[in-house]
C-alpha cells in the first residue's frame, strides 16, 4: 500500500521531510480532532439536558415562561399628555394616556393628539378634527420653530383649519411662543 502523502507530495514534485510533512498536515489532524471532540461534547450535553427540555416543552413549561416575559415586556410605562379637542363651545383642554418610550415630549404629545376618541370624550361632546389614521411622519425642532409632519390622511378633515388649530394648541401647551409649522408631504399647510 502506498503512503497517500508520499504519493501527493510525489505528484508535486516536493520532497519533505517527516518532521516538514508533520508541520504541514498538522492544522488539518488538529481541526478534525477538534470537530470530533466538539460533536462528542455537544452529544453528551444532549443527552443530559434534552429529557429535561422535552418535559418542560409537553407540561407546557417554556410556553408559560414566555407568556409571562410578553405580558411583562409589554406593560410598558404610560404617561399623561395635554391635548386640544373640540367641544360645541371651542377647543377644550384635556388629557390622553400615552405609552412612552423613547421619543420626546413634543412627539409623544402628538402621537396622543392623534388617538382615535375615547367614549367618555365622544360623551361629553368633544370631537378631534383630525381624521382617524392620520399618521405621525416626524417632528423636528430647531429653537422655537416645530416643525410637524402629518400623513395625506389629515386632508381629508371635514374643517382643516380646525385641525391646523387644534394641532397648534396642542403644541403651544408644551411651551409658549412656540411656532409651528404643519407639513403635508411637501407642503407646508399651517
Amino acid at each position: 500500500m502506498i503512503d497517500q502523502d508520499a504519493h501527493y507530495e510525489q505528484q508535486k514534485g516536493l520532497k519533505l521531510t517527516a518532521e516538514e510533512r508533520r508541520r504541514h498536515y498538522f492544522p488539518i489532524r488538529y481541526f478534525i480532532s477538534v470537530t470530533i471532540l466538539y460533536l462528542i461534547f455537544l452529544a453528551g450535553s444532549l443527552a443530559i439536558f434534552l429529557p429535561r427540555i422535552e418535559k418542560n416543552f409537553s407540561e407546557g413549561g417554556y410556553i408559560e415562561a414566555y407568556r409571562r416575559y410578553v405580558e411583562t415586556i409589554s406593560t410598558a410605562p404610560t404617561e399623561v399628555f395635554p391635548v386640544f379637542l373640540f367641544s360645541k363651545d371651542g377647543p377644550v383642554l384635556c388629557y390622553r394616556e400615552i405609552e412612552t418610550g423613547f421619543k420626546d415630549n413634543l412627539h409623544l404629545t402628538l402621537e396622543a393628539l392623534l388617538l382615535p376618541s375615547e367614549d367618555v370624550e365622544l360623551g361629553e361632546g368633544l370631537i378631534s378634527f383630525i381624521p382617524e389614521g392620520t399618521k405621525l411622519v416626524g417632528v423636528s425642532r430647531k429653537e422655537k420653530l416645530v416643525v410637524a409632519a402629518f400623513s395625506h390622511e389629515l386632508l381629508s378633515s371635514p374643517d382643516i383649519e380646525k385641525a391646523i388649530e387644534q394641532i397648534e394648541k396642542t403644541l403651544s401647551v408644551q411651551e409658549n411662543n412656540l411656532r409651528v409649522a404643519i407639513m403635508v408631504g411637501q407642503d407646508v399647510i399651517g
